[in-house]
């Protein structure tokens, strides 16, 4: 008998039962034997083993001889291993298709439901909030409009050749301070909008020049409406803010 846990656990893998395993185990080592046979060496009731050696044929692992007594034939594992990863393959094509056609459909109208409610999104940590200004950064396709104080300018130098990649492709980026109208202890809030659809609006804690530790906290609207807001106030009241850092 071959005892070995990998191969049982291979096997089970196959969808082999612990009789099934044990009987296709010794067929290997006898390759053509009877029912009786195998009942005494894998030790399965005589009655029992009927029932396996049929299970196992159905699953293409051996085969039954028209002899008498009947004797049953091991199959070549090359080929049943095949034949098993067939039949998984077509199982997992048609249950794909079974789950295309009845959960696509419904899962869709839910997406747009959850996304038409989820249009604000709280960010934590300086790291965060670096990774998600350099993706709107990066899919901006139109406008990049920046309020940042003096520090935050300068932590904007590490996002230098995301933007200049930016203007390149004719996207319109402003970048203001509000460090001389309003001083940079009473308003150290930075916001960032782009393409009129996604606003960050977030308080640098501390505001520093550093560029990866602070325990900012902020607020992502993927809200046109807000955004748009914003935008038309930024664009109206560029003369609040004394120094263009564009």
């Amino acid at each position: 008998m071959i005892s070995n846990k990998k191969i049982d656990n291979a096997l089970s893998i196959f969808g082999l039962t612990h009789y099934e395993s044990e009987v296709y185990k010794s067929l290997i080592v006898d390759g053509v034997t009877t029912a009786k046979n195998i009942s005494n060496i894998c030790g399965i009731p005589y009655g029992k083993t009927y029932e396996v050696l049929y299970s196992l044929s159905k699953k293409g692992f051996i085969e039954i001889l028209p002899t008498k007594p009947m004797k049953y034939k091991v199959n070549n594992p090359e080929y049943v291993i095949q034949l098993v990863m067939e039949n998984a393959r077509k199982r997992l094509e048609d249950s794909a298709e079974v789950v295309m056609s009845y959960l696509i459909k419904p899962y869709k109208k839910t997406k747009k439901q959850f996304d038409k409610k989820n249009n604000f999104w709280i960010l934590n940590g300086r790291l965060a909030i670096n990774k998600k200004i350099e993706k709107m950064f990066d899919k901006a396709s139109k406008s990049i409009n920046i309020l940042t104080t003096e520090n935050g300018v300068e932590r904007l130098h590490f996002y230098k050749d995301i933007l200049e990649r930016a203007k390149d492709n004719n996207v319109k980026v402003r970048i203001y301070t509000n460090t001389n109208q309003f001083g940079p202890a009473r308003n150290p809030y930075v916001m960032i909008s782009i393409d009129n659809k996604e606003l960050l609006f977030f308080e640098p804690i501390p505001d520093d020049k550093n560029i990866s530790s602070g325990r900012d906290f902020g607020i992502l609207m993927l809200n046109s409406t807000t955004t748009s807001f914003f935008d038309n106030l930024f664009l109206s009241c560029q003369n609040l803010f004394k120094k263009e850092a564009n």
